[in-house]
């Protein structure tokens, strides 16, 4: 049978390995495969699915650079002075969480057709929103309950986490390429909720004097903000495997 690979897939693809060249050793191999073919009726839904991909990106970076303002403004000390300027200094943790909501309900239209399984999993990142935006409710001040705040940000956290950790493990067990850029992204959205529950402990403590509690939110403060941080730059990862997805890697053990 008459092969179809381009003369440098083929010298890819036919590159003998020398098993005893890296015995023992886990091999690593990045590749870019040649774009796909699309039939009748997929160029549709591939452009229907980017539209998609394109508004939660809009969502996510804007989610990102809400909540690495809302981590800076949260230090003690600009807080003290934008109190007097602005009449809700916190309004961008609410900010952000309405952006990371609309996110996640665009991640489970696209998983729509993965299964009920996918769409149950994207459904708690939803619920990982949802906490997101109610605990940001009770940092206005008219409610000002930080402690609440603290407790059910940290629930959201560990949802997403949750979501995200599958995703991860669907990267490693379900491809045999595993997607370059995702599984980077991935990573780093895994890392910056890591920091946020960090960063929201703070709120759930009692402290004995002005010192402890201004030491305890300037440290919170620098932890939320490069939680956000981390997470902007997962938006990048995550656009370049919306774009770049045909970049993948294997990993295999030689013996």
């Amino acid at each position: 049978q008459q092969s179809n690979l381009a003369p440098w897939q083929k010298n890819i693809e036919e590159t003998p390995l020398d098993p005893e060249a890296n015995e023992g050793e886990e091999d690593i191999k990045i590749s870019m495969p040649a774009p796909a073919v699309k039939e009748g009726g997929g160029m549709e839904r591939t452009c229907c699915s980017l539209t998609l991909d394109i508004i939660g990106l809009v969502f996510l970076y804007i989610m990102g650079i809400f909540f690495l303002i809302g981590g800076l403004i949260a230090h003690p000390l600009r807080l003290y002075y934008l109190q007097q300027k602005l009449d809700e200094p916190y309004v961008f943790f609410f900010l952000a969480a309405v952006c990371y909501l609309t996110t996640t309900i665009i991640d489970v239209v696209q998983r729509r057709h993965k299964g009920p399984l996918e769409i149950s999993m994207g459904s708690i990142a939803i619920g990982g929103g949802l906490m997101w935006f109610i605990s940001s409710i009770f940092l206005f001040r008219r409610i000002q309950k930080v402690r609440v705040y603290g407790g059910m940000f940290i629930v959201g956290c560990v949802l997403n986490l949750v979501t995200i950790t599958f995703d991860m493990c669907m990267v490693f067990l379900k491809h045999t390429n595993k997607p370059f850029f995702r599984a980077i992204a991935l990573k780093l959205a895994w890392i910056a909720n890591i920091l946020l529950i960090g960063g929201a402990v703070a709120y759930l403590r009692g402290y004995d004097s002005d010192v402890q509690a201004y030491c305890s939110y300037e440290g919170s403060s620098h932890v939320l903000a490069s939680g956000a941080a981390i997470y902007i730059i997962h938006a990048v990862f995550h656009t370049l495997s919306i774009f770049l997805g045909g970049i993948t890697f294997t990993v295999s053990r030689s013996r």
